[in-house]
Order: C-alpha cells, then structure tokens, then sequence
C-alpha cells in the first residue's frame, strides 16, 4: 500500500497538472492490492484531490459489495462507470465469475442506475462483460444499451 499511494501521489500531481481526472478501477479478487470499495476509499482519503476518483463498476458485486451503496459512498468521485452484470461466489477467482447480459445476473442494475441517478451523476455509463452471445450475430452492445436507457428513462 505504501508504494501505491506514493504512486498515486505522484500521479495525482500529474493529473491535477494536466487537468484530468483519474477514474481508478478495482479488481476484485483476493491476489489484487485494490479489491473493493474500501480499498479505492482509502486511496481517495489518502491522496484527495478534484481529480482522483473511481471508475463505479457493478463488478464490485464479486467481493461482496453492495454496489448501490458504494454509488452513495462515491458521490462526486465517480468520474466514469460500468454497467456489468455476473453470477458469482463472491470473492472468490475470476473462474468462479460468471459474465452474463444486464439484468440477468446477481447484480441488482436498476436500483444501482437509480443511486446513480440520486447523486447527480451525468457521465459516461458504458456496458460491458456482457457474456457470451445466445445466437449467432446477436448485438450484445445494442441490446445493452437498449436497456440502460429503459432503465435512464
């Protein structure tokens, strides 16, 4: 943890100099540094700054995480997010993880555009891991999309 804050020190610096804004982006798994939302929490709270935030990714679902919650925990430090869908056992290895289409997994993608929604949030939301196709050609991305704007509406 110590060298990664030193490093996201430095790279802060670099963002704020630049004006851009760090979207970081947890892994999930046991054998990673930055898991859950309480690891992102601790480098916001560690290096605070206008441009370090998070990249609010429904995948937060496979350590346990209850993603709605974490909207609310990130409100005005989610600079991008991900509309992701698993079956899984939580936080356990990514074999155990499976990616499925929106709306057809364990992660609750309503109530999480809703808390997105109650914080004000207006950036990008961009679907992904949507699982294998069901039919040959199918338009995964469309079907995605088709959705979060049902569910933005």
């Amino acid at each position: 943890w110590a060298r990664l804050l030193d490093y996201y020190a430095k790279f802060v610096a670099m963002a704020e100099n630049a004006e851009v804004r760090i979207a970081t982006h947890a892994f999930y798994y046991p054998d990673r540094l930055v898991q859950d939302s309480n690891h992102l929490m601790r480098i916001l709270k560690a290096i605070p700054s206008d441009y370090n935030g998070v990249t609010l990714c429904g995948g937060l679902h496979i350590p346990g995480d209850n993603v709605s919650r974490s909207v609310e925990m990130f409100k005005g430090k989610i600079f991008f997010a991900h509309a992701r869908d698993v079956k899984c056992s939580h936080f356990t290895s990514e074999r155990d993880t499976v990616e499925v289409p929106l709306g057809e997994g364990d992660v609750n993608v309503p109530l999480i555009i809703d808390a997105l929604k109650r914080v004000g949030y207006e950036g990008v939301i961009c679907p992904e891991h949507l699982g294998p196709p069901k039919l040959q050609g199918e338009d995964q991305l469309g079907e995605a999309v088709k959705y979060l704007k049902r569910l933005m509406s």
